[in-house]
């Protein structure tokens, strides 16, 4: 098949690595793949090998519908790497692969950008996810609070009652997806597989007394970073033995407010900004523990989560979200509002046992590299692609029925629109 793939070229993009990866294992298939780069401004970067790359163009859109068999759009809670594909999505038919559980960002960037004032912001999030928090929008609050809001405000259907087809890398945010987008939907664990990280060595034998906790990923105020530190504080065993280390990009006074609590609790703490596969992969190999903890959860699946996954380290997460999903034998979880007792308890049990840890964290890297990998990936999108493309004719005609009734005055929640619906989709199942 002729496939588009829009997505972040940003070496930056988790989302953009994945892509990457998708892209090159469909073209070894047989596709014929174009990259669309999705990013607001798009970097100097090369394809894989046998892929072309270009922006997308918003005058295009009759191309692309000529151009393509099916068009992806990698969807993501990040304006600048995700922006372009609003501009297309409405005239370009296509399957929403939905990296995020809340894109209220993503929604943010695209009203700014366009100008909306404050009152049509709030309309229209308050016609997808109703009026609790949506006045909030424009005020001055916390990052903290932000996040909360963007559990609250999820907006996801603002993008899947615009695509054909959508694909969820996890369970707890489906339901939204599948009440919103008109064609099919399903659920694939995302694909990932950083280079050298499935081969990390077991570790380094270091003094008895020495242990390495750390946590992947851009510093942001829902990864539980003082939570992990008042649980280290917290233990006469871990506080004089733990280092904690933070892997990821920083703002000033993110690392300042760490920095400032860790000497209060006679915590101590290192950072690492990530720069590449290969900077990740020497942080791990001096890993003897991952915290890859949400409170809230946003994301749809966690890159972050399943580089800890690979690299044999046993993992602690927050039972929630994505992370709930993952086998109980695999990983350590502590309760979804991560309290500080119980992650106290939880990195006791890993410090104070390292042939159990070695033994948890290969068994979860095996587990990991099977789950995750591209090629289980690609044959559960073929058969997707097959599905999205037979189903393409009646979605058509279903989006021509409800431009016909909208210029006639129906409303999305009139009955007549919900009776047409269910017709044309027993028509479907019923073919």
């Amino acid at each position: 098949m002729k496939l588009a793939w829009c997505m972040p070229v940003d070496e930056r993009s988790a989302i953009g690595r994945f892509g990457r990866l998708i892209a090159a294992e469909l073209a070894q298939r047989g596709h014929d793949v174009t990259i669309l780069a999705s990013d607001a401004e798009p970097p100097a970067a090369a394809a894989p090998t046998g892929i072309r790359l270009e922006p997308i163009e918003s005058d295009c859109a009759a191309a692309y519908n000529e151009a393509f068999d099916v068009v992806f759009y990698n969807i993501g809670d990040y304006f600048d790497f995700h922006g372009r594909i609003l501009d297309i999505v409405d005239a370009v038919p296509g399957i929403g692969l939905f990296h995020d559980a809340s894109i209220l960002n993503l929604f943010l960037g695209w009203s700014r950008k366009a100008g909306l004032s404050a009152e049509a912001e709030e309309r229209i999030v308050v016609k997808h996810c109703g009026g609790a928090g949506a006045h909030r929008l424009r005020e001055r609050i916390s990052d903290a609070d932000f996040f909360r809001l963007c559990a609250e405000l999820p907006m996801i259907d603002w993008i899947a009652e615009r695509t054909w087809g959508a694909i969820a890398h996890a369970g707890h945010y489906i339901e939204r997806i599948e009440a919103a987008c008109p064609g099919p939907v399903a659920k694939i664990a995302m694909a990932y597989r950083p280079a050298q990280m499935a081969g990390l060595p077991r570790g380094p034998r270091r003094e008895p007394g020495d242990l390495i906790v750390t946590t992947i990923g851009r510093v942001n105020a829902n990864k539980c970073y003082a939570e992990v530190i008042e649980a280290i504080a917290a233990s006469a065993m871990l506080r004089p033995r733990a280092l904690y280390r933070i892997f990821g990009e920083s703002q000033l006074a993110d690392r300042a407010a760490i920095v400032a609590l860790a000497e209060t609790r006679g915590v101590r703490v290192e950072f690492a900004e990530k720069r590449d596969d290969a900077a990740l992969t020497r942080c791990l190999e001096t890993t003897d523990i991952v915290c890859a903890l949400r409170r809230p959860i946003l994301e749809g699946a966690s890159a972050s989560a399943i580089e800890g996954l690979l690299s044999g380290r046993p993992i602690v997460v927050a039972d929630a979200g994505f992370y709930a999903e993952l086998p109980d034998r695999h990983v350590v979880k502590v309760p979804a509002e991560v309290p500080v007792p119980a992650l106290t308890a939880a990195l006791e049990r890993l410090a104070d046992d390292p042939e159990g840890r070695h033994e948890r964290g290969i068994a979860a890297r095996d587990w990991a590299l099977d789950t995750f990998s591209p090629e289980r990936y690609c044959d559960t999108l073929e058969i997707f692609m097959a599905e999205f493309v037979e189903a393409k004719p009646l979605l058509r005609l279903g989006a021509e029925i409800g431009r016909n009734l909208a210029a006639f005055g129906f409303k999305r929640d009139d009955p007549a629109i919900a009776a047409i619906a269910a017709a044309a989709h027993g028509l479907f199942v019923g073919g």
